[in-house]
């Protein structure tokens, strides 16, 4: 399942460059107006979430190199041989020299690939949504201090400013929606499976060494939705916080016109941003939560049947 899914976000990465290279660059042109403004505070908010993803992905890294270590060293932990996934050749004795050790080379290459592959790609999808956090918070920013203006005028053109960075925000959110729909019902579907496996294997085997490998393995596996489901809670409220600050403007301030400007943004901004499974299902704790809790409920199914 682990081959099959890193094999899958390969073949969506290749077969969708060109979108993600657009993604990219679109990304690039939002940062570089938001960073050329002379507004410190902006700066600060886009410092902020860029060192915030780098510390994301070196965490993430880690624990994956952490998981495919002690996976590649789990059958040495083992009082007799045993490969990393269970294998079964007919015709052949695959617990026999030189099988048995040209088998586990590969094994081992196999799973340092997969996590390679498994790793980076959710990284990319959580610094997509920081990007989006990040917007989100500026938009907060600007809001909040357009009441400190006296000019109608001059409201009107800060509220059109905000009007199409929120359109970037959303168009951005849809294109991270629009590259993640396969992966997202995969990793659904594959991360109850898996954690299901693990804890299951976490009561099989025998030795203390290899319960510790298959915690840091569960610990791996639980991180990666984890952290793409908490930003992407983060993207959800925070982009309802920009209704909020669209709320509390002084708008009885200002004309008519700018009042109703201010009306039709307010009206838009109360349907959040939201990274979604399928483009159906919201990404949220809320659905972590079901998910463990589902989880939870086959694997006292599983555990029953094997006694």
């Amino acid at each position: 399942m682990l081959m099959f899914n890193a094999f899958l976000r390969a073949v969506v990465m290749v077969t969708k460059r060109q979108k993600f290279t657009q993604l990219l660059d679109y990304m690039k042109v939002i940062y570089t107006e938001l960073m050329m403004r002379d507004d410190i505070e902006i700066r600060r908010i886009m410092q902020e979430h860029t060192e915030l993803a780098l510390k994301v992905s070196k965490i993430n890294l880690f624990v994956g190199i952490l998981a495919g270590v002690g996976f590649s060293v789990f059958p040495i932990m083992s009082d007799k041989r045993e490969f990393i996934f269970g294998i079964y050749l007919p015709y052949l004795d695959e617990y026999r020299s030189p099988w048995y050790e040209i088998l586990l080379t590969i094994q081992c290459v196999l799973n340092l690939y997969g996590l390679c592959m498994f790793i980076p790609f959710t990284g990319i999808f959580v610094s997509f949504i920081i990007f989006a956090i990040a917007i989100s918070k500026i938009l907060q920013y600007k809001l909040n201090t357009i009441s400190q203006e006296v000019s109608s005028k001059l409201v009107q053109r800060k509220i059109i400013k905000c009007i199409e960075l929120h359109w970037k925000l959303i168009r951005f959110v849809n294109n991270i929606n629009e590259r993640n729909f396969t992966i997202s019902l995969v990793d659904l579907i594959l991360f109850v499976v898996v954690l299901c496996i693990m804890l299951l294997s976490f009561i099989l085997v025998t030795t203390v060494l290899q319960k510790c490998v298959i915690i840091v393995y569960i610990i791996t596996v639980f991180s990666q939705p984890f952290i793409l489901y908490y930003f992407s809670n983060e993207v959800y409220y925070e982009s309802l916080e920009i209704s909020t600050a669209a709320y509390n403007v002084n708008w009885f301030n200002y004309d008519i016109e700018t009042q109703k400007m201010l009306k039709i943004f307010l009206l838009r901004t109360q349907k959040p941003c939201a990274v979604l499974i399928m483009k159906t299902y919201v990404i949220n704790l809320g659905t972590l939560q079901s998910l463990l809790k589902f989880t939870y409920s086959i694997f006292t199914l599983l555990q029953q049947f094997y006694g």
